[in-house]
């Protein structure tokens, strides 16, 4: 029946995102993050940090790492928020589309909803993830929501997409680079 299929698949796209704005709320509150007053070493906006925040203010420095990665810096000058805040929701964002296509892909690969729930909470509590809520002014998010993108085509055959994405991820952070070879 088309009509059960879809409202199924309607289903599985809205747990997936109940299940990504919790873990994202979770990140947020239970991680503690850098701030632009920030007293103490770790509570203070790491150098790469204010690269960032002196990008998206529009302010040029020669730095040869930083300059390919103008897609977030833009967007975030876009955003109707202070710098930093831009910067903050658009990895934000990224953390939550990446949270909702892992646990699509997931459920799409037939695991049960208690074990994509485990596996993207165990995900979450790894040091190497808490550090996009610590310091949510990089563009490692970002990365992240579009290497999960990329995959998502990939895995529903949606190869032009998969293109797609992975060019404006590497404009984002050239760590992107990496999921190329997934196509072959």
């Amino acid at each position: 029946d088309p009509m059960a299929a879809r409202a199924n698949t309607w289903r599985t796209v809205l747990t997936a995102a109940v299940l990504a704005v919790v873990l994202l709320a979770a990140g947020h509150h239970l991680v503690l993050q850098r701030r632009l007053d920030g007293e103490a070493v770790w509570f203070q906006m790491s150098l790469d940090a204010n690269k960032y925040l002196a990008m998206v203010q529009g302010r040029q420095f020669a730095d040869p790492l930083f300059n390919p990665r103008v897609f977030v810096p833009l967007v975030a000058r876009q955003l109707p928020l202070p710098p930093h805040e831009a910067l903050r929701a658009i990895s934000y964002a990224s953390l939550a589309a990446m949270y909702l296509l892992l646990a699509l892909l997931l459920r799409r690969w037939g695991f049960r909803w208690p074990v994509v729930a485990t596996s993207l909470v165990c995900l979450g509590g790894t040091l190497a993830h808490m550090l996009n809520y610590s310091n949510p002014f990089l563009t490692d998010a970002f990365a992240l929501g579009m290497l999960a993108g990329m995959f998502y085509a990939l895995a529903t055959g949606r190869e032009a997409l998969f293109a797609v994405v992975g060019l404006i991820g590497l404009f984002g952070r050239e760590t992107c680079l990496f999921g190329f070879p997934a196509y072959v």
